[in-house]
């Protein structure tokens, strides 16, 4: 279970720590508008219809701590990486 150290709900907040390596996010699909080279985002397939909206993981590749990289596969394993 990955150790929750900081909580944003600001989508500018969220992105930020990202991009210094300080964690992993599930956002909306359309916050992949905000590009970085810093942050790569990968879409979760295989959601519910119920979900309504699009999920994108957001992550620093090359940065990842275990946790992060065990979310990673979660996602994949799960919801199926794009």
């Amino acid at each position: 279970m990955p150790r929750i150290a900081q909580e944003a709900t600001q989508v500018q907040t969220v992105l930020a720590l990202i991009e210094t390596g300080l964690g992993v996010a599930l956002v909306p699909e359309v916050v992949q508008r905000f590009t970085s080279p810093r942050i790569a985002y990968r879409r979760l397939a295989g959601l519910p219809a119920a979900a309504g909206i699009g999920l994108a993981l957001a992550f620093q590749p090359g940065r990842e701590t275990g946790a992060a990289q065990r979310l990673r596969e979660l996602a994949a394993r799960e919801f199926g990486v794009v």
